[in-house]
């Protein structure tokens, strides 16, 4: 059994062009269990062909519809080709009209589909960053170290301490995994973590573990006024956070763990944590 849907394209207009409309129907067969995208790639091969084109009255040519190539429309030509062609190709259209044909599910044509993914094209950084710090303390993984540089920029974190043993960039590594964010995210390394602690405290952050001890909070539990700073640290995936450490934080919170395992990769607990901390600093 096989699925088909119908794609119509609506090009924006564009200066001085002859016409601002311009559509061209494709047919997209794909096996059954393949799930369709806007983009018209199911999951498995997809074969794309030009629709059949409907004999107008009085007119006997039945040939296959012309594509200009000119109008970008040409990209969908080549559904299974790659998505990012077609994430380029539609970000140039107002519209897409789409009829699904299958036995489960119709939609009338006509109806425009607005709920279209966007790549890096669309993003626009913004200047924001929380009173929020990391102190991450022997993390020696660098891919780890690379999730927490792209952590940091994503959730607008100000800065990341790396201490002890932790990689510090440049290193190939840790720039794959943060696709290059260490460039926009402020950093600095010491050896000594206690001393850095008692800085921090001295500027008026408020240190908070993140690990699961005898007297840690559950993460919902925690509470942070939107003026605090907040020093959250981070220790190694093998060890945790040393004692020395836990012993001169001002309170150690934990994700709590449902499954078998007891604890989760620093970097998933560090963006868990970072989402539910940054979410009372931005009350103001």
């Amino acid at each position: 059994m096989q699925s088909r849907f119908e794609v119509s394209l609506v090009s924006k207009s564009r200066p001085g062009a002859p016409g601002t409309r311009r559509s061209s129907p494709w047919q997209v067969s794909a096996q059954a269990g393949g799930s369709h995208s806007l983009r018209g790639r199911p999951d498995h091969a997809a074969l794309c062909e030009p629709a059949p084109a409907t004999p107008q009255a009085g007119n006997t040519d039945t040939h296959e519809p012309h594509v200009d190539r000119r109008s970008g429309l040409a990209a969908f030509a080549g559904i299974a080709r790659t998505r990012r062609k077609l994430r380029r190709a539609a970000a140039n259209y107002s519209g897409v009209n789409l009829a699904v044909f299958s036995s489960t599910r119709i939609r009338k044509e006509g109806e425009i589909v607005n709920n279209i993914q966007l790549d890096h094209s669309h993003h626009r950084a913004t200047p924001i960053k929380h009173k929020l710090c990391y102190l991450a303390n022997d993390v020696d993984v660098p891919t780890n170290v690379g999730s927490l540089f792209r952590i940091a920029d994503a959730l607008g974190v100000e800065k990341i301490y790396l201490t002890g043993s932790t990689c510090v960039p440049p290193n190939t590594k840790i720039k794959k995994t943060s696709r290059s964010t260490e460039k926009f995210v402020e950093y600095s390394y010491t050896d000594n973590a206690g001393a850095l602690v008692a800085q921090l405290k001295g500027d008026g952050y408020r240190i908070v573990s993140l690990e699961i001890t005898s007297t840690s909070i559950p993460i919902e539990d925690f509470k942070a006024a939107p003026s605090e700073r907040i020093c959250l640290v981070l220790g190694s995936e093998d060890k945790g956070i040393c004692q020395q450490l836990l012993d001169i934080s001002d309170e150690t919170i934990h994700i709590p763990m449902l499954g078998s395992n007891s604890s989760m990769n620093v970097a998933s607990a560090c963006s868990i944590a970072t989402y539910q901390i940054t979410r009372m600093l931005c009350h103001e």
